[in-house]
Parts: C-alpha cells; structure tokens; sequence
C-alpha cells in the first residue's frame, strides 16, 4: 500500500483558486490583502507579519531619492521576506519628499501579500498570470520577434522616405531633361537631303514650347520615333 503524504504548505495554499479575487489596474494585477489573509489565517492559524522598519524607527526604507517596504510572512515557524517599492497610480516610484503615510500603509499591504504569494497563494499572479512556464517562453520568443520585425520594417520604411525626400539637382538652363546632358548645335538634313543646321538657342526654344522644358536635339528625335511607332501600332 502506497504511503500517503502530507501536503506541504505550498501544496495547500497553490490549490486555491484567486481567478475571482484579483482586480487589475495599470497593467498590474492585484490580489485583495484582506482576503488573502483570511485564507492563510483559515488554514494555518500560527500565520503572523512583520514589518521590517529602519534605523530610525520608520515602517520604510530609502536611498536618498525613493522608498520601499520589507515584510515577512511566517507560517509554521518558516519565514518569506518580500520587498516592494512604494508606487504612485502609474507604477512608478514616487519621489522620497512626496511619500505619505498613506502610500506606506498601502504598500505594507501589498507588500504582506506578495509575501503570502511566495506560500503559493496566488503565486501565478506574479508569473505572468494563468500561463505555465512552456508558454511564457513561447509568448515571449514571439513577442521578441515581432518587435524585430517591427523594428525592421521602420527601418526599410525610414529609408525609403529619406530616399524619396531627397532633393533633386537642379539642373541649369541649357541641360536637357531627359538624358541630363548639354543641349549642343545640331547639324543633319531635311526630308529631301538638303543640310540644316539648328542652334542651341533654338533647340531649347522649341523643345520648350512643345514639352515645356529644354530638350537635346537626340532625345526629341527618339520621342518623335516613339510616338510615330505607337500611331502606327495603334492603326493597325
């Protein structure tokens, strides 16, 4: 016959269910203080608290610049010591010449709490909340490479925006638009082999006048054959 055991502690005190006395505010998550005591105090009547004060007497310790409390939790003669800084309503440590004795006694609080979680009273609570340890591994592996993707994406997007931000050269007057070259003199024939000589004066005017922007004599020339190819393809 197989030996029973006693349930330790921590076995006792993990098996009760918290799922409908915590309250979550500002991204924390908060287990009732007076009801946690309750419980612990049901089940092991020895359970007492001791807030550890400082040298001078006072329920908090500090660094010069912020505050925060010690207890501890015994039951059956064992002792769990937690530490918790004293917090405004956003989570953040509230400067040494604003701590009140209101903010102590709260802190003292959650405190003792955190303390009795280290029993196993709602001790998921503090361990990212109903995920086991697998899964929070999985969580935060995928949180990590979102980030990174994010991180990247901004990055590509960043770049290309400075790209597209990038000014233009301005180019003088007498460069042509298209190839970005000089506009030069041009000398050919007309239709019936006679020469022709064009200037640059009047390259630019004309390739003005036509495309509202100075245009070399060769470039005219391939977009006057582009656009012929393209009627005779269109007529066909």
């Amino acid at each position: 016959m197989a030996e029973s055991k006693e349930k330790s502690v921590f076995d006792i005190l993990n098996a009760v269910d918290v799922n409908d006395k915590k309250d979550t505010r500002n991204g924390l998550t908060y287990l009732s203080w007076a009801w946690a005591w309750s419980e612990v105090k049901k089940r092991f009547p020895d359970v007492n608290y001791k807030v550890y004060e400082n040298d001078m007497g006072f329920p908090y310790h500090t660094d010069g610049r912020t505050a925060w409390v010690k207890c501890g939790v015994t039951i059956q003669g064992v002792e769990q010591i937690e530490y918790l800084s004293i917090m405004d309503y956003r989570n953040n440590s509230i400067p040494l010449e604003k701590v009140t004795s209101v903010d102590v006694i709260k802190t003292i609080q959650r405190c003792v709490t955190k303390a009795i979680g280290r029993f196993g009273l709602g001790l998921y609570i503090y361990a990212k909340e109903d995920l086991p340890e697998d899964a929070n591994a999985g969580k935060d592996q995928q949180e990590d490479k979102n980030a990174s993707e994010k991180s990247q994406k901004a990055s590509k997007t960043a770049k290309k925006d400075q790209e597209v931000k990038q000014p233009v050269q301005e180019l003088p007057s007498d460069y042509c638009t298209i190839c970005r070259l000089p506009v030069t003199d041009f000398d050919g024939k007309t239709k019936s082999g006679d020469p022709v000589h064009y200037s640059k004066e009047d390259i630019i005017s004309r390739s003005t006048t036509v495309y509202h922007a100075p245009v070399c004599m060769s470039c005219m020339m391939k977009k006057q054959a582009k656009a012929k190819q393209n009627k005779e393809v269109s007529n066909e």
